[in-house]
């Protein structure tokens, strides 16, 4: 996406008044005027922008053109763009003795308006004749360059495109494998289908060839055998590409990494006391998907509320476990996080512990990841100035804090950084009088009583509402959620525009609760796919409650959890690898960050009608 800056509009001089009103400036200069140079290099500067005017005035038209190119890009370099592009606009290409000058002139046209913010001018005015003779350092200048400001503008394709072109001009091997290992790293995180159509667009070999080969690592890069299969059909049909000599090291270490393929795995949760059916909800999740296997592995259950976490642990090791799964309660984690050795670990929950080291994995149904993404979709969405309300806990504040700061983080990209106002409910009492501080209706309200006091009962009055805050992020559980949604809708007055209402899964009324949800309507959720049926599976949310009768609605995302947690265990190994995979799970889109935690992309959806309906 690109923004257009305006600049402030520049007078337009001829060539003859802005030499003259620089020179004048400049009369009582002490630098020493050389004698022009019988040749010009250009692409850099040693002097001040007066310098090479004075010089310029000197000079016969070819050195007189090259020295007002280098007083442009001395402009620059003081930051002085204005000036820069008053010269610039001055020289036609045309009157350019050679290409190297028509290319400097793009290359500085470019610069001014980079400076100006309009980075698609910027690109735009980088439009050099394939014709053109020119050193191989000066194309290098040139698609670097261009690279780079594609880059800016969120243009993967394009940078590494430009990127590829550079090749052709580097002999230096050094410069070769910095190079590619460049195009590698822009073209690994674009979709498939882009690299196809990339592909297909594609006019040389190299070129396809590039594309070729990260199709191939996406489509294989879960499989080792496959992707040494892909990469050795790959040298086939592209035998003379540059990069057959310098392969990738992440495909390298791809091909020879060996996935997790344990024949114990130990799970470790709690199944009694307190927490019994949240532990138990997670082992049906994790056994339903076990179940579909042709050879399972054996799995070994340990009560973490009977055993301990720490022995539960240690008893996992003496009976042999090859991976171990759990624990899942946030205390439990913090101490196996200490005793945990070699052996392949996936903790259901995060540790306080940033990374928690090689072979060591976390997984878990966070609010915070939840929220930070309600931040990207609020945002996404067009919105401005969102407001979140949460409760008035060590919870609610950190969640409301991360929310701001990913805002913030997202508004700082378009020079236009904003904050989040924050509102916290101590109970459920103060729900309604929170919406109402939010919106200032209280205030508005109090004018009118005051008011009434003066001029009597018989004035008629319409409570207004603030009209700032275009959307609302709620940190609530699905009680909260019933209430606070309406409570928006008729606080928000009728001559303000409609508040859109935004909350995480575990504040959804559909899955935990039999009310009505006709007051929900044009309520944003974040929820498990899974739960709303985006893909075919075999095992549907409905057949996991008939084959475990105890299972209840509100437990099903733990159940989703478990079963993913399993499949996980096969792609942990392939996903350090490759951060950018995907992995489809029930409990959302499955990645895998370097601190070694999955993160979960969830699917969204708005209650239309009293029935939450997908948004694809």
């Amino acid at each position: 996406m690109s923004k257009l800056i305006h600049c402030k509009s520049i007078e337009k001089y001829t060539i003859a008044i802005v030499l003259a009103l620089i020179v004048a400036g400049c009369g009582t200069t002490s630098q020493k005027i050389s004698r022009p140079p019988a040749v010009i290099e250009l692409g850099s500067t040693q002097y001040s922008a007066e310098h090479y005017l004075n010089l310029a005035q000197r000079s016969a038209l070819a050195q007189k053109q090259s020295y007002l190119l280098q007083a442009a890009r001395a402009y620059l370099g003081q930051n002085q763009p204005a000036k820069a592009k008053a010269l610039l606009d001055s020289i036609s290409l045309s009157s350019l003795p050679n290409d190297d000058h028509r290319l400097e002139l793009q290359l500085l046209k470019s610069k001014v308006l980079t400076s100006a913010g309009d980075i698609d001018g910027a690109i735009n005015a980088l439009t050099p004749s394939g014709q053109w003779q020119v050193s191989s350092q000066r194309w290098q200048q040139f698609y670097q360059l261009r690279s780079n400001l594609e880059l800016r503008n969120d243009q993967m394709t394009d940078a590494a495109q430009s990127l590829m072109t550079l090749s052709q001009h580097l002999t230096a091997p050094a410069l070769l494998v910095d190079n590619q290992t460049a195009i590698w790293q822009l073209l690994t995180p674009i979709p498939q289908d882009l690299l196809k159509e990339a592909r297909a667009d594609a006019i040389t070999q190299p070129v396809k060839g590039w594309y070729a080969l990260a199709i191939a690592a996406q489509q294989s890069a879960m499989s080792p055998n496959d992707l040494q299969r892909a990469i050795t059909q790959w040298t086939l049909d592209f035998p003379t590409h540059p990069a057959i000599a310098n392969l990738p090291q992440e495909l390298v270490d791809a091909v020879n990494v060996l996935p997790y393929a344990p024949r114990k795995i130990a799970l470790l949760l709690p199944l009694s006391g307190r927490y019994e059916k949240l532990g138990v909800a997670v082992q049906n999740g994790l056994i339903s998907n076990l179940l579909t296997q042709d050879d399972a592995p054996q799995l070994i259950i340990f009560d973490t509320q009977d055993l301990g976490a720490q022995q539960a642990y240690n008893q996992a090791i003496e009976n042999g476990a090859q991976f171990i799964v759990g624990p899942l309660l946030k205390a439990n984690v913090e101490i196996v996080s200490q005793l945990m050795t070699d052996i392949p670990v996936l903790l259901l929950n995060k540790p306080t512990t940033s990374h928690i080291g090689n072979r060591h994995y976390s997984f878990s149904l966070d609010k915070e990841s939840e929220a930070i993404q309600g931040s990207e979709y609020i945002y996404h969405s067009g919105k401005k100035f969102p407001a979140i309300i949460a409760p008035n806990n060590a919870n609610g504040h950190r969640i409301a804090n991360l929310f701001s700061q990913h805002w913030q983080s997202l508004t700082q990209e378009e020079g236009q950084p904003s904050d989040v106002e924050q509102f916290f409910f101590n109970n459920d009492k103060e729900l309604k009088l929170t919406v109402e501080k939010m919106f200032e209706t209280n205030q508005s309200q109090a004018r009118i009583n005051h008011i009434r006091l003066l001029v009597g009962n018989a004035m008629k009055s319409e409570t207004r509402s603030r009209r700032d805050i275009d959307a609302v992020y709620l940190v609530a559980n699905p009680s909260q959620t019933n209430m606070l949604k309406p409570s928006i809708d008729v606080t928000v007055s009728a001559f303000a525009s409609e508040v859109p209402v935004y909350v995480g899964s575990t504040g959804n009324i559909n899955h935990s609760s039999s009310r009505g949800t006709g007051d929900l309507n044009k309520l944003h959720v974040s929820e498990l796919p899974w739960l709303l049926k985006l893909r075919d599976t075999k095992l549907s949310p409905a057949k996991a409650k008939a084959l475990w009768p105890k299972l209840k609605q509100s437990q099903l995302r733990l159940f989703a959890m478990g079963h993913d947690a399993y499949q996980l265990i096969e792609y942990l190994a392939q996903m350090e690898l490759f951060p950018q995979y995907k992995l489809e799970g029930f409990s959302g889109r499955l990645s895998l960050d370097h601190d070694h935690h999955i993160n979960r992309e969830m699917s969204w959806a708005q209650y239309q009608r009293g029935k939450l309906r997908p948004q694809r």
